[in-house]
């Protein structure tokens, strides 16, 4: 696949910051040595995936290195190399009983543990495939909605809340995370930081994620529905039409062919192609032809997702918020358990001013 699709998908797809970052730093490395082309490819990830600390992280260390695919495959090996989980797994008090969300390194962690008893905090379908994973691994398993998070947290020893972002000065979390703290506090559970590799940013990066993600600074249309009809509108189709028609070549799609330049040329194209359905981590689907889209159903698909579209949105930056630090009694890293401020101090990444001023 050409590096340009391959960063295409990953600026479409959902999931895990990590696995979106592994992704990122494998297409990344497909673009040699073009300083230009590199820091356009991670401003243009950075615009569709604001909140995600691990892809802020490779963009600094990719940016700032003289030597651009050296340090995204290097950057690709430490998150592949991950043992937050292994280090949190040992962590955890004997016999403990875990709230949590249904995050993937503290779920990966808690499989480890089958002494544990877990109480997982979210929204229903995902706590569903939580249960589901962990129900063989551990003593107990109980899943609650976010309004019963008091009931979750009685008689618990352990709160884990695993940051998108974090620095000295605060932490992006998902929407609700506060809460789930301060109320942790109140009946006096320990809350503890996962913060996996990539997402310990420098302060000047962290401010700049947290703004654009909660929409509090620049870039982007954050908080705002955006709707799968625009890319109808972009080619005078109406919604029902999009189904129908196969026939947009590559012409229709500026960039198609993987020109360097046409990177610049492509940000219109780019916010209507993240309105697909969230994708899936992974390879896309066959392309149309070599070196470019076929038609408007393969564009779809590597957009994310089966042809078939529905009049849905996406909220873009949404669904996070910035939480203070100073409530966490621990903070653990691929380095182990370590003190809050000594672990966040430690972001392993330069700050390039082209990605934090305004």
């Amino acid at each position: 696949m050409h590096p340009i699709e391959h960063l295409r998908y990953v600026a479409r797809s959902s999931g895990d910051p990590s696995e979106l970052a592994e992704e990122a730093a494998e297409a990344l490395q497909g673009l040699s040595n073009d300083q230009r082309a590199t820091l356009m490819a991670c401003r243009r990830l950075l615009e569709a995936h604001p909140g995600c600390g691990p892809l802020w992280w490779l963009a600094a260390r990719t940016i700032c290195a003289m030597d651009p695919a050296r340090a995204a495959a290097e950057a690709h090996e430490l998150l592949a190399a991950d043992v937050t989980s292994e280090e949190l797994a040992g962590s955890l008090p004997a016999g403990a009983t875990v709230v949590s969300g249904p995050s993937r390194r503290s779920l990966a962690a808690l499989s480890l543990r089958p002494d544990c008893t877990v109480r997982l905090v979210g929204a229903p379908a995902a706590l569903r495939r939580a249960i589901r994973s962990l129900e063989s691994d551990v003593a107990e398993v109980a899943g609650y909605l976010p309004e019963e998070a008091v009931l979750a947290l009685a008689g618990a020893t352990v709160l884990l809340v695993e940051p998108l972002a974090a620095a000295t000065t605060g932490c992006l979390v998902p929407e609700g995370s506060s809460r789930l703290v301060r109320l942790a506090a109140e009946v006096a559970t320990s809350a503890w930081l996962v913060v996996a590799e990539g997402c310990a940013l420098p302060v000047p990066l962290f401010e700049a994620c947290a703004a654009r993600a909660t929409g509090s600074g620049h870039g982007g249309e954050r908080g705002a529905e955006v709707r799968i009809a625009r890319l109808g509108q972009r080619f005078g189709l109406e919604l029902d039409d999009l189904e129908e028609r196969d026939d947009l070549e590559e012409r229709d799609f500026p960039g198609e062919r993987g020109d360097i330049e046409d990177l610049e040329a492509y940000g219109d194209l780019d916010e209507a192609g993240e309105l697909g359905r969230p994708g899936r981590l992974g390879r896309p689907g066959r392309l149309g032809r070599p070196g470019g889209v076929g038609g408007l159903g393969d564009f779809l698909e590597l957009a994310g997702g089966p042809a078939r579209l529905q009049p849905a949105t996406v909220r873009r930056g949404g669904g996070l918020e910035r939480l203070a630090v100073e409530g966490f009694a621990l903070a653990v890293t691929p380095r182990g358990p370590e003190p809050v401020a000594a672990a966040l101090a430690a972001a392993g990444c330069p700050v390039p001013p082209e990605l934090t001023r305004s």
